[in-house]
């Protein structure tokens, strides 16, 4: 299914259900997949989570941790030009080799367009090499406590040794969102960039479906391989009451992501924010 087809079925869905208001039945939501957590961002309490501390690759949700070493080691206004290594990964791709950028822009580009080549190109430039830059990605991981957290590169693509846990995750998406700059990109329905030095422009859509059509959604990353299967990082806030929602290995990742931000956002509580530092411990 194209999607338009599929925003257009989800907006109708939305509609027709009256999922600003709907309050979801008593029971946990029926959802199948490999691992969740629904975390109560006020309290912190975890709503709804199955194997929650279990290893699985995380496919491009990686990018998240990506983009907070480049925001916390990298000076965005740097001039960045993209390498011949940067454009042959896989995947996801809008860069040319040659091509030089403002690393704000690679910012960009691997958050609301998941591009790999940006992300590799962006790691590239803030440490040396793409080795260097993994080995600052898992001595971060470290210092923030992702205990089952290991990283092989800086895009998501499978690997072995590479793989999180949605607890750790969920701990990683409320530091990374405490820098304005990631949250801000996180939100972003569409965006654009362009080489200082070509005069093309080059279209950014977010690959987060649910952004603009599920009420109170504000973020944060999709991510998907083969081995993966689905993955989703969302938070969403309604009458001052906010969660977050981790997916790993979804068979189906839209709906239920739906049914579990519904459950979550009738139960959550409202107060101050959850510290950030106590996820996970």
């Amino acid at each position: 299914m194209r999607r338009e087809a599929i925003i257009s079925l989800l907006t109708a869905s939305l509609i027709l259900l009256g999922a600003a208001t709907t309050v979801p039945a008593q029971g946990l939501p029926a959802v199948e997949g490999k691992a969740f957590l629904l975390l109560d961002q006020q309290t912190g309490e975890s709503l709804f989570e199955r194997a929650a501390d279990k290893r699985f690759p995380p496919a491009s949700l990686t990018k998240l941790l990506t983009a907070l070493v480049v925001v916390e080691e990298g000076n965005l206004n740097d001039t960045v030009t993209v390498s011949r290594h940067a454009v042959s990964i896989q995947g996801k791709k809008i860069l040319q080799a040659g091509e030089t950028y403002r690393l704000g822009d690679l910012l960009t580009a691997l958050m609301v367009a998941s591009s790999n080549d940006a992300a590799l190109a962006a790691a590239e430039h803030v440490a040396g090499s793409e080795k260097a830059f993994v080995k600052k990605m898992n001595a971060r991981a470290k210092e923030l406590g992702l205990k089952q957290t290991r990283i092989a590169n800086p895009h998501g693509l499978d690997a072995k040794a590479h793989f999180s846990t949605a607890r750790d995750l969920a701990r990683l998406t409320l530091i990374a969102l405490s820098h304005h700059r990631l949250a801000e990109l996180a939100s972003l329905h569409a965006a654009e960039i362009a080489p200082l030095n070509d005069s093309r422009k080059i279209p950014l859509e977010t690959t987060n479906i649910l952004l603009g059509h599920y009420p109170g959604l504000n973020g944060v990353k999709t991510g998907y391989t083969r081995r993966a299967g689905r993955c989703l990082i969302a938070t969403a806030e309604r009458e001052g009451k906010r969660v977050l929602l981790v997916m790993l290995g979804a068979r189906e990742r839209w709906w239920a992501a739906m049914d579990l931000l519904d459950y979550g956002l009738a139960r959550a509580s409202y107060g101050r924010l959850f510290p950030a530092a106590r996820v996970g411990q």
